[in-house]
């Protein structure tokens, strides 16, 4: 194991900067020298102290295994975001690379108060009514084609209250209601896309025209329309475009107009909403044929860096997330005694991953196991969320990296003299936005590999 050289950084930090980080060294050594004679107990792994030279190192040589793993399903219904920030999510995007990620989104409609129509009311037209909500993945220059479905099965949660990136719910794919080919103007939330459904339209417009039984109260309503999914419909997609969900911002709307009214009179509408957000779902398809990540999948949920390029996967909604174990930690304890100070685990992104694609920031760090469980947030010592922080080196692109302190989940490990090395860490996005975005990073494992680094004393 190599001891760093305190102080030792890159070429083009200043003097000044090296001298800064020299002190702040040597008064956490005073310090921690100073409780070490007074409180023995605190943070101490190892025998008692005995009179001996205490030494400061910085340690960077433990050997960090890094792998991608593919957990079984991530949340993605309205009960699992905050409210009002529920998204449908459509498209497609797809890289050479790193393969292809797709969504479509299953939603329900409510039940309106259908207004009294007579001979005198005309059906002009029909259609679904989108707003963005400034959520977009990929290339948003390009044409895209999106297409609207009936669900032949009312959507329904499952025991947890949840549905998840992986569920679905049958409908005729070659019976389309209706398609829209537009540019997406994803930063424009007071833009509508409107899918046309006029021959759909045309069929409730009649029911709703003589009372049929079907519109009469919601649970006839909902079994005659039991649900609906947006989908992707060219290959050509090359971007994820994110809709509002709620009953404000998403509708299908009929448009009619009266024999009677006058030229300039403003024609009329039947609206009927976006509801039920709990049962609003985005499902995920992801394809990783032809790339180094091809071998990941549900029957071999877990790839080591070593056999995908030195590099591990973050793909948000598809459940791809990377993972480090530390199976050489047990051999801190051929140090006779020692103290943790601060352990880190620093890694960098692969150069040239993310032009297009913004490095998600902040991460979270979720325990594990060796199932690949993720068992929970990692917490500090103050019992906060541990997040990252990011260095992007824009002057230089070589030196942007991720940093996070885990101290306090290495000495709770180490604690009772032994390290288990099935027990590891799943780097991730927040809760919330594995629910809901496609947020992407490419984690490089060779130059430079992912380290931890651990400052503490021997004595």
């Amino acid at each position: 194991m190599m001891v760093l050289c305190i102080g030792k950084t890159k070429k083009h930090i200043s003097f000044s900067k090296k001298i800064a980080s020299f002190f702040s060294i040597i008064l956490i050594f005073v310090f921690v020298s100073m409780n070490s004679c007074t409180q023995p107990d605190k943070f101490v792994i190892g025998n008692d102290l005995v009179e001996s030279q205490t030494n400061l190192k910085i340690l960077d040589t433990f050997k960090v295994a890094l792998s991608t793993v593919l957990l079984d399903s991530i949340p993605t219904s309205g009960a699992v975001v905050s409210s009002g920030t529920a998204k449908i999510l459509v498209g497609g995007y797809k890289n050479d690379e790193y393969g292809s990620v797709g969504s479509k989104s299953f939603f329900r409609l409510g039940f309106p108060v259908f207004p009294t129509l007579t001979d005198l009311s005309i059906y002009d037209s029909a259609a679904f009514v989108l707003n963005y909500s400034k959520y977009s993945y990929g290339d948003t220059t390009t044409l895209m084609s999106i297409g609207i479905h009936q669900l032949l099965k009312k959507i329904s949660v499952d025991e947890t209250g949840y549905l998840y990136n992986t569920s679905t719910f049958p409908f005729l794919e070659e019976e389309i209601l209706g398609s829209k080919s537009f540019y997406p103007r994803p930063n424009s939330a007071d833009t509508t896309v409107s899918i046309p459904v006029n021959e759909f339209g045309s069929t409730l417009w009649e029911l709703i025209k003589r009372k049929d039984d079907v519109v009469s109260n919601s649970e006839s309503f909902s079994e005659y329309l039991k649900g609906f999914v947006l989908t992707s419909e060219s290959s050509s997609n090359n971007a994820i475009i994110g809709f509002n969900a709620d009953s404000n911002r998403l509708s299908l709307t009929l448009y009619y107009h009266s024999q009677n009214d006058l030229p300039d009179a403003s024609e009329s509408v039947i609206k009927i909403r976006f509801s039920y957000p709990n049962d609003q779902f985005n499902n995920v398809q992801y394809d990783l044929s032809n790339t180094v990540f091809s071998e990941l999948n549900a029957t071999n949920k877990e790839i080591p860096a070593s056999a995908t390029g030195n590099r591990a996967l973050l793909q948000g909604m598809a459940g791809i997330i990377p993972k480090v174990t530390f199976p050489t930690m047990q051999s801190l304890f051929d140090e006779n005694r020692f103290k943790i100070l601060k352990a880190e685990l620093v890694f960098a992104p692969v150069k040239g991953s993310y032009s297009l694609f913004k490095l998600p920031s902040p991460l979270y760090l979720f325990d594990s196991d060796k199932h690949n469980n993720m068992n929970g947030t990692l917490i500090d010592a103050a019992g906060s969320s541990v997040i990252s922080s990011l260095i992007v080196d824009n002057l230089y692109n070589e030196d942007t990296r991720y940093t996070f302190d885990i101290t306090n989940f290495i000495t709770t490990e180490l604690s009772d003299s032994y390290f288990n090395s099935d027990h590891g860490i799943l780097i991730g996005l927040k809760l919330s936005d594995f629910a809901s975005t496609f947020g992407r990073l490419l984690i490089e494992d060779k130059n430079p590999a992912i380290k931890l680094r651990l400052y503490y004393l021997t004595y």
